[in-house]
């Protein structure tokens, strides 16, 4: 369904019972609501909560910036390097958060957990920081603060695949970690998706899924205008 969010159009599913504490999944750059695993949405249903999901600005059936396209994103690090406080795009981080809690407020939802992954961890730390009141509790999956001085990623993490977690989870799962199976799961649905059939778990999943691959400009766009928005988050 659409709310209008922050003054925008934004695509949200709400799942579970309204009257349970609720749980807002952001998720993060350029990915739509429906790759948060449905096992996982249901899962959290089923533990008594009222899960939130939704399309960032700018992605899947949320409202597009389209027309404003921003610089390369080769152009936009070597401008940050030399110029950090220039936005080169029509929106930042904050603008997100800003979208967020106005899903919040459309649902008439007062306080949720805020769970998010990658970028959606910025978001989160931005709502954490700014909307305190409207957070019950803040969990940061595979994210960071963005701030340029921090270290990269341990080894074994860099050499972290989703695929040979996947070949892991399907044979027995006995050398999948939990977020190899969250990536394989993702990974899969978004093949289910692109082909335009959907899995048992996720209905309709084929006209859901809303490609913007390199090869389209409006793809590219999205893409880069998301790009631009991040900051550290301080």
């Amino acid at each position: 369904m659409q709310v209008i969010a922050n003054g925008i159009n934004i695509e949200v599913e709400d799942h579970g019972n309204p009257a349970d504490p609720a749980i807002l999944l952001v998720m993060g750059y350029t990915a739509q609501l429906i790759y948060w695993p449905m096992d996982f949405v249901n899962g959290l249903v089923a533990e008594g909560f009222r899960v939130v999901t939704f399309d960032n600005r700018d992605v899947g059936l949320s409202y597009k910036f389209d027309g404003v396209r921003p610089p390369h994103p080769i152009r936009q690090m070597l401008a940050k390097r030399f110029f950090p406080k220039r936005q080169m795009a029509p929106y930042n981080l904050s603008d997100m958060a800003n979208d967020a809690v106005g899903v919040l407020d459309a649902l008439k939802i007062d306080k949720a957990h805020i769970v998010g992954a990658s970028m959606g961890g910025m978001i989160g730390q931005l709502i954490a920081a700014d909307h305190a009141d409207r957070v019950l509790s803040f969990t940061p999956i595979m994210s960071s603060t963005n701030g340029p001085g921090l270290p990269g990623a341990a080894r074994r993490a860099q050499g972290f695949d989703a695929d040979s977690a996947g070949e892991g989870a399907h044979a027995g799962r006995g050398s999948g970690t939990r977020t190899g199976l969250f990536l394989a799961d993702c990974v899969g649905r978004r093949a289910q998706s692109a082909g335009g059939t959907a899995g048992d778990d996720e209905a309709g999943a084929g006209t859901r899924f809303l490609p913007a691959g390199p090869e389209t400009p409006d793809g590219r766009d999205h893409r880069y205008r998301q790009f631009a928005s991040g900051r550290p988050a301080d």
